[in-house]
């Protein structure tokens, strides 16, 4: 599932949503000096698995931004 995070420049994450519905739009504002980045991550199973969502801010941090950004744990 595609899922939106938003991150800084060393990788930590902040926030994670996906987009659900039929919606065309989904914002994740980033704060200052963070980024909000789009990537494919498959523990994530579908719009309602919260802890999917949640593990991926406690375990996980973006690497190879801007290039190929993907997840990887701590």
């Amino acid at each position: 599932m595609k899922i939106f995070v938003e991150h800084d420049d060393s990788g930590n994450i902040y926030a994670v949503a996906l987009a659900t519905g039929t919606s065309a739009t989904t914002v994740l504002q980033p704060g200052p000096g963070r980024l909000v980045t789009e990537i494919e991550f498959e523990n994530v199973r579908h719009e309602k698995d919260y802890e999917g969502l949640h593990s991926v801010r406690r375990e996980y941090r973006v690497e190879g931004y801007p290039t190929q950004p993907t997840l990887v744990r701590k």
